[in-house]
């Protein structure tokens, strides 16, 4: 589904510093390697890797992960030999036994899986984590998404410049809420609309948009530590925000901080 947005994904988070701030600081506290799960475009992964760090980074999006080696081909070349990109399903991956200090399911990732993947995902992850290593999870608060107001029509969420295009970008959203089962809806609507030299205007040229539509299972803290002990990982630490704050139901974050549970 990214594929088709990969172009607008790192626009529409360029002001979000803060993820990456705390990561380069929980990164020095742990050590690598380091296996970001659901990398991307590199919005994370490669300030990790400019600070020293070896990182893998999984994803399933072709189109995130050219961006993302783009961009590592200009970096020196001992930082693009400490990173490794790979194209695939973080569920059906075959880890070659390497073991990681630091595993990352960044910004919302995890709320693409349903709970039976999350379980298998925790389990798979239980197996990659190396003596004292953690596991960083980095949520959308679920008591906020629980109580989300269903917008019953699309809706102006942001507005950008394409610099590579040089279009002017709308983008729309549309939500709605099955609270039944933990799910939120979401469709987006990107319009492009061509930044209009004289003669581009003459042409009569139309918008063009791009929609896509996801669904995002929330899940809450203690349904997460069920998870994360069935798989034999502990729960460490939960905060709400970047700036290290308890959690309350109206923190802007979830952030969680696991490890295997058979470890002192």
């Amino acid at each position: 589904m990214y594929d088709h947005i990969a172009a607008y994904y790192d626009l529409t988070h360029k002001k979000l510093h803060a993820d990456r701030d705390f990561l380069l600081d929980l990164a020095a506290r742990t050590g690598d390697p380091i296996l970001e799960l659901g990398c991307g475009s590199g919005r994370l992964l490669l300030p990790l890797v400019e600070a020293g760090f070896h990182v893998t980074g999984l994803d399933n999006s072709a189109a995130m992960l050219t961006r993302a080696r783009e961009r590592l081909l200009t970096l020196p070349l001992e930082a693009q030999n400490r990173t490794r990109l790979i194209e695939t399903d973080m569920l059906c991956w075959q880890n070659d036994g390497m073991q990681f200090m630091l595993i990352i399911i960044p910004y919302n990732t995890l709320m693409h899986f349903n709970p039976q993947q999350i379980q298998k995902l925790f389990s798979l992850i239980h197996n990659w984590l190396g003596e004292n290593g953690r596991l960083f999870i980095d949520l959308e608060n679920p008591f906020l998404l629980a109580n989300s107001v269903v917008q019953n029509e699309f809706l102006l969420e942001d507005e950008f410049v394409d610099p590579e295009t040089n279009e002017t970008v709308q983008q729309f959203s549309h939500t709605t809420l099955d609270a039944d089962v933990q799910q939120l809806h979401v469709e987006w609507k990107y319009v492009a609309v061509s930044s209009a030299s004289t003669e581009q205007r003459r042409s009569g040229r139309n918008p063009h948009s791009t929609q896509v539509a996801m669904t995002y299972h929330y899940r809450f803290p203690h349904q997460l530590e069920m998870a994360l002990t069935q798989a034999g990982l502990r729960l460490m630490r939960i905060w709400g925000g970047y700036g290290r704050s308890p959690f309350n139901e109206t923190s802007s974050r979830l952030l969680l901080l696991a490890k295997q549970a058979d470890l002192n």
